[in-house]
């Protein structure tokens, strides 16, 4: 089927709307309402992760494909170190508490990067 919105534009549509449902999810207090919130997340970071994937794909020349891809990839390795961080963040504050804070700060690297990467965001 495709995408309906620009690649550039769905992958920071992603980013951000994870960022707020990371904050949602963090401040809500019924289980339910949490796993909708989860669920908002995953459809957001499918939607990021694939554009974004996407886009690589696309842009990158046939001959540095695999290399970008491989670094492309590093963010799977680079993930514990992410989980090392939070998980310190848990200990010395609530988990409500430190998940606010890291979807607070990464919500503003996300609308830094969606308005100073503007051509991005026009990427097909």
């Amino acid at each position: 089927m495709g995408f309906v919105f620009r690649k550039g534009t769905a992958t920071f549509v992603g980013l951000i709307g994870g960022c707020l449902f990371v904050l949602l999810f963090a401040r809500s207090e019924w289980f339910l309402v949490a796993i909708v919130f989860l669920a908002g997340l995953g459809f957001c970071q499918y939607t990021c992760r694939t554009a974004n994937a996407t886009l690589l794909q696309i842009v990158i020349e046939d001959g540095y494909r695999g290399r970008v891809m491989s670094i492309y990839q590093l963010d799977n390795g680079l993930m514990p170190l992410s989980t090392l961080l939070i998980s310190l963040f848990i200990h010395l504050w609530k988990p409500a508490d430190a998940f606010t804070v890291v979807a607070g700060v990464s919500l503003v690297f996300a609308v830094y990067q969606a308005l100073a990467f503007w051509k991005v965001r026009q990427l097909e």
